[in-house]
Formats: C-alpha cells, structure tokens, sequence
C-alpha cells in the first residue's frame, strides 16, 4: 500500500505541476523541441550542435505525436521507473524501508518535479543509468549471464541518449568488483562481457540513428562539447561558466575548435595542474550546493523572461518561484 501510494504521489504530482506550471520550452529544451520538430516534419536545412542522438531518437516520436506533451509523458513514466528501481535496490539488498524513503524521496524532491515539463534528457537517462545498475545487481544475486547483457543494453542506450553519463559507467566495473567468494578471473570476464554489450549498443544504436535526417542537415556537436571542459579548467573563474571563455571558444573556426580546445586544456592541466586542483574543492561545493536550476527554468515564458511569467496558481509567480527555490535546496 505504500508503495501504490508512493507511485501515486510521483505520478500525480507531475501532473499537477504540468497543469499549474505552463513552462515554455526555451533555452536548450527549445533547441531539442524544434529540432525534433523540424526532423519529424523532414523540414531541411538544419544544424545541430548538441545531443544530437537525443534529438533525433525525440523526433521519431514527434512523427507520431508532435508535442512537447508527449516528452511530459516519457518523463513520467521514466520518474516512476525510477522511484521503482530505488525501492526495488532496497528490498533486494533487504533494506525494504531505505527502499521506500529513497522512492518517496524522488517523488518529492522539486528540481526533478520541475524538469518534468521540459524537453530535456535528465529524468529519462537518470532512469535508464539506475535500471541498468539494478540489473547488474540482480543478475549478480540470480547468476544470470541474461541479465548482466540487458545491463550493458541499457547503460548503452543511457550513454547514447546522453553521452555524459558515461562517467558513471565505473559504477558497474565497481559493482562487480563488491562479489563475495568471487574468483577475479570471473570478474573480469564479466566485465569484459559488460563492456562488449555497451560498446555493441552504442554501435549499433549510432548506426540506425544515421537512417533519421533531412536534407542538407549537419552535425556538429564539437563547440558544444568543448564548452565545459575549457570554462571547467578556467582556475581564474574558479572552473565555472565565464564570458571570456565563452567569447574565445565561439572565435575559433569550426573546423579548429578541437584542436585549439585541446590545446587550451593542455596548457591550463599540465603547465600548472596545482591551480586546477585547488580550485576542485570551490567546484564542486558549487556544483552540489546550488540546486536551484530547475527554478530558472521552470519559471520562464516564451520570451525566456519569469518576470513575465505566470502560473495558474493565484499566489504571485516571483513569490513561488522564490519558495521552490528554498525548497529545491533542501
């Protein structure tokens, strides 16, 4: 019963917030929506410098329902996988109630609420990266060769979608590493196992995408990949985003990007790694102490303005706006 009510609260809050909240899909989320868009409709003449794989797998969708409303669907249902894969790693590991408080958890928590109304890659690769945790763990407590492969599937999809999440594919080199009574030689043939079944998936995955395009479409997604890394090794701007190197990257010629990009990692890395490291401590406290994201842009209309902006609750937009941004740090 808890459970059920637990899926209930994930569900019907998500719908609830995507009734009050009209959120426009700008910024990024724009991006993928007309992307997809232009390719479901076989518009051509398009560019696209980011996620390009999300964006055409979101447009073989659109071609049966072209709405935002059907991504609001995927995410979901990809929210409630998601609090459901965290019960179910608490009763397997026979902790059923830590299951329950992390499933609850998610249900609650605001900047994932918030994304739900946005084109976007987060709620869905989060499901998929911890379905395929959840399976590797299973296939370690039944012995199943079956399910360590649908594993690999899975995380391959996940790093398809979104290539970042491959920082946490160790996660499942380390899992297998925790076996008890397990010979190492056994370990690494399942890791190696593990690893043909992503590098297949992705393959296979790159190969069938390439079939979704329009005329005179172009790919080029290295301005775009380059971006964090050079602003992250930025020691003067403490690794956060910055005008000056965002100005400097968007000089550089398309076809130098990489090379120039690498080339300024080279020398800010290895001619003084010392800086870099010590600004690691500030970066990250950053990273995991603000939360608000979600609030910026769940809060926006077409014009990409909230002060503009409206719910469809009677309480002043700023004000709410300001309360689930306290709340989204909690």
């Amino acid at each position: 019963l808890i459970l059920i009510t637990i899926f209930l609260l994930v569900v019907g809050i998500r719908i609830y917030w995507i009734a009050m909240v009209p959120t426009a899909q700008v910024s990024d989320f724009g991006r993928f929506h007309n992307w997809a868009l232009q390719l479901a409709n076989n518009e051509p003449d398009l560019l696209i410098d980011r996620y390009a794989n999300f964006t055409r797998t979101l447009s073989l969708l659109y071609r049966f329902f072209p709405t935002h409303v059907a991504m609001e669907v995927v995410n979901i249902l990809a929210a409630a996988g998601t609090a459901f894969c965290l019960y179910f790693l608490g009763k397997i590991h026979q902790r059923e109630n830590i299951g329950l408080i992390a499933a609850f958890m998610l249900a609650v928590y605001p900047p994932h609420i918030a994304l739900t109304s946005t084109v976007n890659t987060d709620i869905l690769s989060a499901f998929l990266l911890i379905l395929s945790v959840l399976l590797l763990i299973l296939s370690l407590h039944k012995s199943k060769h079956a399910l360590l492969v649908l594993s690999g599937v899975i995380f391959g999809l996940c790093f398809f979608l979104r290539g970042a999440m491959l920082v946490y594919f160790p996660v499942l080199f380390f899992t297998l590493f925790l076996q008890k009574k397990q010979k190492t030689r056994t370990i690494l043939i399942q890791i190696a196992l593990i690893l043909t079944v992503f590098l297949s998936t992705v393959f296979v995955l790159n190969s069938l995408i390439e079939w979704v395009k329009v005329e005179d479409l172009v790919i080029d997604e290295s301005r775009y990949l380059m971006w964090p890394l050079v602003n992250g090794t930025n020691v003067d701007a403490l690794g956060r985003n910055n005008p000056e190197d965002t100005k400097m990257l968007f000089s550089w010629p398309p076809e130098e990007v990489n090379r120039l990009g690498f080339e300024v990692l080279k020398e800010r890395l290895f001619s003084h790694p010392l800086d870099f490291l010590g600004i690691l401590d500030d970066k990250f406290e950053h990273l995991l102490a603000d939360a608000t994201y979600s609030a910026e842009t769940a809060f926006l209309d077409e014009t990409h303005e909230y002060h503009t902006f409206q719910t469809r609750w009677n309480a002043p937009t700023l004000q709410v706006r300001e309360i689930f941004a306290q709340l989204s740090q909690y």
